[in-house]
């Protein structure tokens, strides 16, 4: 699959630094992370990945240029392993917490080849924002949660539609559905897949976004949470 460049011309100049300080890890902190990411490797490593067959023909047919990927976070962790396995020769680029908690998890998505961008709805919104579109600019795929850092579940934040229509790119929607998890304690209930676990995907690509939208941000954001609900088989 060809890698090619999407150009977003909003015609927007660099935002001044906010003053949030992004948390990165240093000394002994990356030695954990080098044996995090290779016990993470070996886990997601044993998923059997099962694309229903829409979603194999959507394979097929996924756009030339870079696209907003959309899944909900406590889906995540099968995530790499899916678009590694079944979306190859493109880059990916993911928003990730600038706190110290995303500081681990980006850490880790360097080592698997997935650039981070810091930032969210609450600290360094807008820089991450542009950086994102900056990513965007030289073919990256973008990979948003789009909750935000705090919630609330299954509630989508503007920033994805806002990327979309921003950039006329097409929106991918994922679920990613998993029987035997380990549930963490966490506000969105994350889900850690069992060694060996069946993860079954559904895809869902909207290039019409600005259309079924008015181009109106709010109106996109709504189609966006409902669209990815119904993939997701939630409430």
């Amino acid at each position: 699959m060809r890698k090619t460049t999407s150009k977003i011309n909003t015609g927007e100049s660099s935002p001044k630094p906010t003053g949030h300080r992004v948390r990165e890890l240093r000394g002994w902190q990356l030695t954990v992370v080098w044996l995090v990411t290779a016990l993470f490797r070996l886990w997601s490593a044993t998923f059997r990945i099962r694309p229903d067959e829409e979603t194999l023909r959507l394979l097929e047919q996924l756009p030339d240029s870079a696209s907003i990927v959309c899944l909900w976070h406590n889906q995540l962790f099968a995530a790499p392993r899916f678009y590694q396995r079944c979306i190859r020769g493109r880059q990916l680029a993911a928003l990730i917490s600038p706190s110290g908690d995303g500081a681990w998890l980006a850490a880790v998505m360097r080592r698997i080849g997935i650039q981070p961008v810091r930032g969210s709805s609450h600290k360094r919104g807008m820089q991450a924002l542009y950086e994102l579109k900056q990513k965007h600019r030289t073919g990256c795929d973008l990979a948003i949660t789009p909750y935000g850092s705090k919630g609330p579940i299954y509630k989508m934040k503007a920033g994805a539609a806002h990327l979309a229509l921003k950039s006329n790119s097409p929106a991918v929607l994922l679920a990613l559905h998993t029987q035997y998890n380990i549930l963490l304690p966490t506000w969105d209930r994350f889900k850690i897949p069992l060694p060996f676990s069946k993860v079954d995907v559904k895809m869902r690509i909207i290039r019409d976004l600005e259309a079924r939208s008015g181009g109106d941000v709010e109106q996109a954001r709504l189609y966006l949470e409902k669209s990815l609900n119904e993939l997701s088989k939630v409430a």
